[in-house]
């Protein structure tokens, strides 16, 4: 069953993403129905982070240089997420997932368990 489950949600999570290179928005139409169930989900890590040097020649010798780090990281477990004008008009049911140990150093983007239109 788990399987059958996870074919379902791939095609369903493929024809959202048809539909955003169609119309530009990601979408679960009408009548879709999308199931992410009792997956589980151990010992997940994620990390990183952008890094910006600049000198700025001579005076950033004398001044120092500038870092920059952006270790904003996004995470999302079990979850639902839409944004860049996503539509849902069909079913999601998330249910029954599991996540133990669930660890975001940072900088990066980590769905666990989730149905992500972005």
């Amino acid at each position: 069953m788990k399987i059958v489950s996870k074919l379902i949600v791939i095609s369903t999570l493929a024809a959202a993403s048809m539909s955003v290179l169609a119309a530009g928005a990601p979408e679960i139409m009408s009548g879709a129905s999308v199931t992410v169930s009792n997956n589980k989900a151990t010992r997940i890590m994620s990390g990183g982070a952008n890094v910006g040097v600049k000198s700025g020649g001579v005076l950033g010798a004398l001044t120092g240089a500038k870092v920059q780090v952006d270790a904003a990281g996004e995470t999302n477990v079990n979850s639902l997420v839409v944004s860049n004008g996503g539509k849902i008009g069909g079913t999601v049911l998330i249910d029954g997932n599991k996540a133990e140990d669930v660890y975001n150093l940072g900088g990066g983007t980590m769905n666990v368990n989730s149905v992500v239109l972005k």
